[in-house]
């Protein structure tokens, strides 16, 4: 006799017998089959949600990603276990309320998150996303941690519950953080030196340029930056310099190091000649 569940065959039930069994039999035994049935379809419905918890669970793990959720009514914040680990707190350290979760995070960002909170209060938005500093519960040490969530509302907008995901992106932040400190000193080198310097994208357009070349020509940045170097004062005053520049330009584009002597406009129409050169 086939168990069947919502139209899908979940099992099959046999019966064997030295006699013939009379239909009456089998009658009697179908609402034994079908609580077979859905015992069998409820036993597997469990272990699909036990294999999907476990993947989420390896994926949060991987990722360093945990979840949170905040229920408004009960002011009552929970953590997945990742989140724990994340923050390097314990469930007894943790006080699983929205001011306690605020005094978690660092005194810097704590203002800026608390005011983005009190927003869901009085906008109707229905999800958020921010960057923060938490202050790790065991070593004290800094964790930036982006959180994407969504807000669930009432008909009247109130806010219900937020549910979000929290990464880690805390070495994510400190190379950029690195990166800029790396930038900042070299465009301070850049500027403190006497030549012209400047950074041009393949096509000749002027992407950088230091503060010796704007100076020279009592240039502001806006005046030449993201326009073809070629275009700019120092060289558009004469079309020989243009052509020549441009040339330039396309060997370098290629591979090829460039070096010649040409005619360039200072300021208040002053003319030098300076030792150009362009390299890839």
């Amino acid at each position: 006799y086939p168990l069947i569940v919502e139209h899908r065959v979940v099992g099959v039930v046999a019966l064997i017998a030295k006699h013939r069994i009379e239909p009456e039999v089998f009658e009697q035994l179908l609402p034994m089959a079908d609580a077979m049935a859905q015992c069998i379809a409820r036993k597997e419905s469990e272990q699909r949600l036990l294999d999907r918890e476990q993947r989420l669970e390896l994926a949060l793990d991987t990722g360093r990603l945990g979840t949170w959720h905040w229920n408004v009514s009960t002011d009552r914040v929970t953590w997945s276990d990742q989140l724990y680990k994340i923050f390097g707190y314990t469930e007894e350290q943790f006080p699983n309320t929205r001011d306690g979760f605020l005094r978690l995070i660092h005194p810097d960002d704590r203002t800026r998150v608390t005011e983005r909170l009190e927003a869901v209060f009085t906008g109707g938005c229905l999800s958020y996303e921010m960057d923060f500093r938490i202050i790790r519960g065991d070593d004290h040490s800094i964790v930036w941690t982006s959180g994407r969530g969504v807000i669930r509302r009432d008909e009247s907008h109130y806010p219900l519950s937020i549910t979000a995901v929290a990464t880690d992106i805390t070495e994510r932040k400190q190379w950029e953080l690195e990166l800029v400190d790396r930038e900042s000193h070299l465009r301070s080198v850049i500027d403190n030196t006497l030549f012209m310097i400047g950074v041009l994208d393949v096509d000749g357009t002027l992407l950088e340029a230091n503060a010796a070349a704007m100076n020279s020509a009592k240039l502001d940045r806006s005046q030449v930056i993201g326009k073809k170097f070629w275009d700019s004062y120092w060289w558009n005053f004469d079309q020989v310099s243009i052509s020549r520049l441009q040339d330039a330009v396309r060997r370098a584009a290629a591979g090829e190091t460039v070096r010649y002597d040409v005619m360039a406009r200072m300021a208040d129409e002053a003319r030098i000649t300076i030792d150009f050169m362009i390299s890839p």
